[in-house]
């Protein structure tokens, strides 16, 4: 299954273009017309979607709320500074690295722009 993601509305609509031309299959949480929804309807949304929610919201890398494997993958951007061209630069160099990462099972990737680590759902 190939990556396909749902930026928050924390992450600027230009991203999406972005990474549209160079050929991921994305939509921005406002296209979807989800501004201002709660983020238990924003992941039930990614998750009937069939999506991976990319974000710079720390409350989705939090396992207590959002456990690894309820969801359809999480990228947590721990970016200082969050522009436009720093979020594409991020995300540019993050998402080859993940294509062999089953992100549909629920894992949780956190990146800081330099390093990422990533946390597969527990075993059942």
């Amino acid at each position: 299954m190939s990556l396909r993601l749902l930026l928050d509305e924390n992450i600027p609509p230009q991203v999406a273009t972005a990474l549209r031309q160079s050929g991921y299959d994305v939509i921005h949480l406002r296209e979807a017309g989800l501004k201002g929804c709660k983020n238990s309807d924003l992941i039930a949304f990614a998750r009937k979607a069939e999506r991976c929610l990319v974000t710079l919201d720390a409350d989705f890398a939090d396992v207590r709320h959002h456990p690894t494997g309820s969801h359809n993958g999480i990228i947590r951007l721990r970016l200082k500074f969050a522009p436009a061209t720093i979020i594409i630069a991020t995300l540019s160099a993050l998402l080859p690295k993940l294509t062999h990462i089953p992100m549909e099972t629920g894992v949780l990737v956190i990146s800081d722009g330099k390093r990422y680590r990533i946390k597969p759902p527990k075993e059942i």
